[in-house]
């Protein structure tokens, strides 16, 4: 750019109070198509696995940065899956389909079940011991409406039928609190409940005019269902319990839509999702066990089948056309400052940061009307961090005029994050020359001296004493138009009054400085 311009003494500054540059919140991954993906499970905060129609296995080990499908075994829908550890896998699906893999879902094969009936929940304490729940709702295959609870102690090598009956409404969902007491519940409001490994299966009090999609317990004694009501109006409602499943207590969220996953990481932090035909997905979360929900703000997505959470700040939720979201609550970079200076026909960024996780850098980004942004930059992060990290980055020869600067924080997985806008302004060229007087003044033993050309010249500044003798020559070179400015250093001189001028071919001009020692 030109660099024919002109920075006065005065410049503009901008300082932010401590903020976090990356709030928590939800952002897309891309699931590479466009299928129905079912269930969710991750053994850690970067190997997960995500089920769904068509032959459908995806498999992350970043995270869900990427996703690939894996080669599960063909010709079925995938309604569960369920990793016990990297290695040891289950997914469940149409028709009494039951595969298991060994080596993270690498190779499947297929487990024989006692029914062909459709599995859509799972559970496993262990790689050995585990729980499938499901039914018929009356239609095809077997046009007969029916319950179904299966068991395997051996990983499911054999798989034993525990709950079975004819007529009775289908299970959606099961968990296990620990190997003897877990609960299942289904269509029409039914929970049912085991405290012997699943021996016995009892229907505790049911749920009326309620579909109960999925069930997650915090304690042995505290849990929470979600559903949808059956009849007008219809909405979604959470339901929670305290002594066991004996007492259930509605929470009704008032919307016009219906719920099919939820996971808490806790007694308080927990996460419902869902959506509806019209409105999308949709995503609730607790922080007080439930008592009370809030919408959160999640990208503009399909219906929501299910969530997972491996900690309170890492967690995905998968649903329909291929829909996955994500959220990071770890605040990936805390920015305690960000300035902005003008000086001449530069400006230089500054900024600061408490503490980093997983940060990749920053790009750095100018507009000269606040709307049409342009990367100009990029300075990489300290990764992870948590001492105190100062950055900068000089944007160099601007002509004259008002820019706006802001910062986009990059995470390892592509998670990008924008800064608030900073302000600066070039001032135009000068017309005139001029000397200023040195700051500070009086001085000991340094100060500053500005001046001001409208051409390029040669340009001879001097310092002399009071009796007019010559002590230091400080510029004698040709200068480009514009402000200059020049250090003098008097460590060398004895304290008193000095003079300092410059001379060019079309000015002169001489002022008087006081050196104080």
């Amino acid at each position: 750019m030109n660099k024919k311009l002109f920075i006065p003494i005065l410049f503009s500054f901008f300082l932010f109070p401590l903020v976090s540059l990356a709030q928590p919140q939800w952002y897309e991954q891309n699931s590479g198509g466009n299928r129905e993906l079912t269930d969710v499970c991750f053994v850690d905060q970067s190997n997960g696995w995500i089920s769904g129609w068509t032959e459908t296995m995806l498999h992350t080990t970043d995270g869900g940065a990427t996703w690939t499908n894996q080669n599960i075994l063909p010709n079925n829908a995938y309604y569960t899956v369920f990793f016990t550890d990297l290695l040891n896998g289950w997914a469940t699906g149409y028709a009494g389909k039951i595969v298991h893999s060994t080596d993270g879902g690498e190779t499947w094969f297929d487990q024989v079940a006692p029914y062909s009936t459709d599995y859509y929940g799972s559970y496993f304490v262990n790689s050995n011991m585990g729980w499938l729940a499901g039914g018929d709702a009356g239609g095809f295959p077997s046009y007969i409406p029916h319950r179904a609870i299966l068991n395997t102690t051996n990983g499911g090598a054999t798989w034993n039928v525990q709950y079975s009956a004819a007529y009775e409404s289908l299970l959606r969902s099961i968990y296990m609190v620990d190997q003897n007491t877990g609960y299942a519940v289904g269509e029409n409001g039914i929970v049912m409940k085991t405290t012997n490994e699943g021996t016995n299966w009892s229907q505790q009090n049911v749920i009326s005019s309620f579909h109960l999609y999925d069930v997650y317990f915090a304690s042995g004694t505290t849990g929470w269902v979600i559903g949808e009501y059956l009849g007008v109006p219809h909405y979604a409602a959470i339901f929670k319990t305290t002594d066991g499943g004996v007492n259930w207590n509605e929470t009704s969220l008032g919307i016009d839509e219906s719920l099919s996953g939820i996971y808490f990481t806790d007694m308080t932090h927990g996460w419902a999702v869902g959506g509806s035909p019209s409105s999308g997905g949709s995503i609730y979360y607790t922080s007080d066990g439930g008592d009370n929900w809030i919408q959160q703000n999640i990208p503009s997505v399909e219906f929501l089948y299910q969530v997972y959470f491996f900690d309170e700040n890492h967690g995905w939720a998968s649903g329909h056309l291929g829909t996955i979201i994500a959220t990071d609550a770890t605040v990936p970079v805390e920015l305690t400052s960000f300035s902005a200076i003008a000086d001449q026909n530069n400006v230089t960024l500054s900024w600061s940061t408490s503490t980093e996780t997983n940060n990749s850098g920053f790009e750095i980004l100018r507009s000269a009307q606040n709307d049409n942004w342009e990367k100009i930059g990029f300075v990489e992060g300290q990764g992870t961090s948590t001492q105190e990290n100062n950055y900068s980055y000089v944007d160099e020869n601007l002509v004259a005029g008002n820019f706006s600067y802001k910062l986009v924080q990059i995470d390892f997985d592509g998670t990008r994050t924008e800064s608030d806008v900073v302000n600066v302004e070039i001032n135009s060229l000068p017309t005139d020359y001029s000397l200023s007087q040195n700051y500070p003044n009086p001085f000991n033993p340094s100060t500053t001296i500005k001046y001001t050309i409208p051409s390029g010249e040669f340009v001879n500044l001097r310092v002399f004493n009071s009796i007019g003798e010559e002590v230091k020559t400080l510029v004698n070179e040709y200068k480009t138009e514009g402000s200059h400015e020049v250090k003098f250093n008097a460590a060398d001189l004895s304290s008193g009054i000095y003079f300092y001028r410059i001379d060019t071919g079309k000015f002169s001009s001489i002022k008087k400085m006081i050196l104080l020692k």
